[in-house]
């Protein structure tokens, strides 16, 4: 017979969503340590009312939307539990169906200009490139720990991280990360963590690794089912609430790499979100200072004090810094803002990256280029716009605006990329240099591939700074301690 657009709503809504829940976080798990974007499974579909088995495809976010949809139509009631590799495939068969005659994205790129494409692209590619690896965790977490703790402190800066953790779980920040490192371990045992035995971790008398303290942590990522049916973030509420309270009563987490996420961001969010409650604009104002903080101690690690000038602020808005690297001079623009989660999706908001492009890339373009029309030197000139955020598919946002994409000695650069930059400027040149000429080589953006690329295809995969401000032995040892 032939499927009807009802027949994945049918589906789900029959199967126990508690037990679809669990076996579709084994799954994501499954992809995350196999390092897998994609798997195609043997599945019996219809096709114009014929019946045929062929091979159907879906992503790791494909699951997080079925968790989704299972809550919308589900109930833990139900008595029908999936339990086979077929039964996953025909359901699998079904979303993805619905999905193709659902999606809006043909519709979007249909009526798009060619930049509206690379937009939209650029937004489905956000959600889908991250955190599958671990090493992109760590760094967050490095970077966030030395910028919102270090940093913050040695500047009394009004982001009081221990504060505010401490005001709102009982424990400082590094007994945070402990317990949010537990977590983790929990959860690759296991989506039902609260579940686990205490004794699992509680080793000692006085330790922070309780299992009432466990419970104050993941019941503050947690959400219920008429939480998620009412939220109007559809299932981007799983990036802030990674763990569903079914109605069993089980708290259950929903997607591994968004725990990955939650291990990531959780020192940049607790205090973001601390503030955006009390429509405290405190956040908003001292971050990008502690951002730019960071930056200058990346400059002073690699480059000698002529090498490197922080441009004054004037009434006339100009680039940060100016950097003159042998026979290159490199202008730098700073921005700490993030490209919101509604424009991070597989059907992304055009008006979140319109807002993104146009508020923070676009005038950090214009940033750049009144402060290249003040230089005197005749040596070639690169324009960086340079992002906290760690963004892998920058060549796209590039390509998104039109005095960006015309330009191909703009680049957008993540801090990531700038931090390994310089270090290859100080201890292999040669690669640095093979890296700049080939910005400067290509005619037309095109054919320029990001900083990214051009450091994988120099064979540089480690980030020589955050190996120096490395934090990740502290928290192994602060564990240790809890658990000793």
């Amino acid at each position: 017979m032939r499927l009807r657009l009802s027949d994945f709503f049918v589906r789900v809504g029959t199967l126990k969503t508690d037990n679809l829940i669990a076996f579709l976080f084994y799954k994501s798990k499954e992809m995350y340590f196999n390092k897998q974007d994609d798997i195609f499974i043997s599945a019996i579909g219809y096709k114009d009312g014929i019946r045929f088995r062929g091979k159907i495809g879906y992503s790791s976010w494909d699951l997080l939307s079925i968790v989704y949809y299972s809550i919308l139509r589900g109930t833990d009631k139900n008595r029908r539990i999936l339990s086979t590799e077929q039964e996953f495939a025909e359901l699998i068969n079904s979303y993805r169906i619905f999905e193709n005659e659902n999606c809006n994205a043909g519709n979007s790129i249909k009526n798009a200009d060619m930049f509206g494409i690379f937009k939209f692209m650029a937004g489905i590619t956000s959600e889908q490139f991250l955190y599958h690896d671990f090493k992109w965790v760590l760094e967050y977490l490095n970077r966030n720990y030395y910028m919102l703790e270090v940093i913050a402190k040695e500047i009394d800066s009004p982001i009081k991280i221990d504060s505010i953790v401490s005001e709102m779980f009982g424990m400082t920040a590094d007994q945070f990360i402990s317990s949010i490192l537990i977590v983790f371990w929990l959860c690759m045992q296991h989506p039902n963590i609260l579940d686990a035995p205490e004794d699992l971790y509680r080793k000692k008398a006085g330790t922070i690794l309780t299992k009432e303290n466990i419970t104050k942590v993941v019941n503050y990522y947690s959400i219920n089912y008429e939480g998620v049916r009412t939220s109007t973030l559809g299932k981007q509420i799983f990036y802030s609430k990674p763990f569903v309270v079914t109605e069993s009563g089980k708290t259950l987490a929903t997607h591994f790499s968004l725990v990955n996420m939650l291990v990531s961001n959780c020192l940049y969010w607790i205090p973001r979100n601390y503030f955006a409650i009390k429509n405290d604009q405190t956040f908003t104002n001292s971050f990008g200072k502690l951002f730019e903080i960071y930056v200058e101690r990346v400059l002073k690690q690699y480059l000698d004090s002529e090498e490197y000038h922080k441009i004054p602020e004037s009434s006339e808005k100009s680039a940060d810094y100016i950097l003159t690297l042998d026979n290159y001079i490199i202008l730098v623009e700073v921005k700490s803002t993030l490209l919101a989660l509604s424009g991070k999706q597989q059907e992304p908001d055009e008006e979140s990256i319109n807002n993104f492009c146009n508020r923070a890339l676009a005038k950090a373009y214009d940033q750049l280029n009144s402060s290249k029309a003040a230089l005197t030197s005749d040596k070639p000139v690169i324009k960086f716009i340079l992002l906290y955020e760690n963004l892998k598919n920058t060549s796209l946002f590039e390509r998104a605006i039109d005095e960006i994409e015309n330009d191909k000695y703009c680049k957008i650069v993540t801090i990531y990329e700038f931090e390994t930059l310089l270090s290859l400027f100080r201890t292999q040149k040669e690669k640095f240099n093979n890296i700049v000429n080939r910005i400067f080589e290509h005619e037309k953006k095109q054919s320029n591939p990001s900083i990214l690329q051009l450091l994988e295809d120099e064979k540089v995969f480690q980030n020589d700074f955050i190996n120096r401000i490395d934090h990740w032995g502290m928290y192994l040892k602060n564990l240790h301690k809890e658990l000793e």
